[in-house]
């Protein structure tokens, strides 16, 4: 049994069931016995309790969250940071998390998906309004889609460059750093951050470079950059404005074929069909996703697959042709009629 259901901590707080847990700390639902209402505790695992770095993580959040008064931002109403414990006490809030109601929904649609996005950027920019560093995680949107991080003011922002970019499995990620935030130290510190003028002296102490390169660690894996590298000079002569309004064309012209090749297969698209909310994959969306992806696979066809129904369609803007694009969706309609998909199994690998 749980050690601390069913205890009181520091004579207050009644701790009745777990309701959470990631590798940093436990959370439970307790009683406050002097506010007479429930809360949220978060204590930190027992066996980081003694790591100093994970013990100033802890009480940093405490301290960023304290700080916020936001409707879309949990309270912190207390902490402890004694010797044997250390925990945060929340406001509880009682309902299901997103990943329930998505859980129950089976699925939702582009407006709900966009105004809980909404809610989670209006918490973020009260956040950064008050000094708390906020990055984005740019994903397979590089390569495809605009982005303008000094017009953002975006602290920081890391993408992968496997996708648009074509740098393949395995490709070293990108980092993008505010210049605000360049004298900054990194938290782990490689060499190959170092300033570029006294790398290679080895001396003793670390030099930060001050510059987003500052944040490298080790040497980057030569092969992979080798990938990136030559994928970027496809973008040689052209601007982002350029690549977006090809990848839009793509998408719409996908969107189009599938809407009139496709009809009555039970296919429907699940992203939003306007251009400005749109990236730059189609979501197609199936009872049979996972086979239909395996299928597509088979028929020399490069998807991927989303939990529960959605296979990824992603064409390039930088070399992908209209009629590649109509060349997929008539495999995809020859696998329907054939029913070529139901040979294979409707459980997802681990890579799908």
């Amino acid at each position: 049994m749980d050690k601390y259901i069913g205890k009181r901590l520091d004579g207050r707080y009644e701790i009745h069931e777990l309701i959470g847990q990631g590798g940093m700390a436990y959370v439970y639902r307790a009683y406050d016995r002097i506010e007479n209402r429930w809360v949220a505790i978060k204590i930190l695992r027992e066996e980081l309790s003694d790591n100093s770095d994970f013990l100033r993580r802890f009480r940093n959040e405490s301290k960023a969250i304290a700080v916020l008064s936001h409707p879309n931002i949990v309270k912190v109403y207390d902490v402890s940071f004694g010797d044997r414990i250390q925990y945060i006490v929340m406001e509880y809030v009682d309902g299901i998390t997103l990943k329930q109601y998505i859980e129950q929904q089976g699925e939702i649609k582009w407006r709900e998906a966009l105004y809980f996005t909404v809610q989670i950027l209006q918490a973020l920019q009260h956040a950064h309004e008050r000094g708390i560093i906020c990055g984005f995680d740019l994903c397979h949107s590089i390569g495809a889609v605009d982005h303008d991080m000094e017009a953002l003011d975006c602290d920081f922002a890391v993408w992968c460059n496997y996708k648009y970019l074509s740098g393949g499995p395995g490709a070293t990620a990108g980092l993008y750093v505010n210049r605000r935030h360049f004298e900054r130290g990194p938290g782990l510190a490689g060499w190959w951050g170092n300033r570029n003028d006294t790398q290679f002296e080895l001396r003793p102490e670390f030099e930060h470079a001050m510059n987003a390169g500052g944040w490298q660690t080790g040497t980057s894996p030569i092969l992979s950059m080798a990938a990136v590298d030559g994928a970027l000079d496809a973008y040689e002569g052209l601007t982002m404005a350029q690549v977006r309004a090809r990848s839009l064309e793509l998408t719409r012209y996908l969107m189009y074929l599938i809407d009139t090749e496709l009809e009555g297969y039970g296919f429907t698209i699940g992203n939003p069909r306007e251009d400005a909310v749109r990236g730059g994959h189609v979501a197609l969306e199936h009872a049979d996703a996972v086979r239909i992806n395996e299928a597509l696979k088979a028929a020399q066809v490069v998807p991927d697959f989303r939990y529960p129904n959605v296979i990824r369609l992603a064409p390039s803007p930088l070399y992908t042709s209209f009629e590649e694009v109509w060349e997929l969706v008539r495999r995809l309609k020859e696998i329907m009629d054939t029913r070529a998909f139901e040979k294979y199994s409707d459980k997802a690998g681990t890579v799908a």
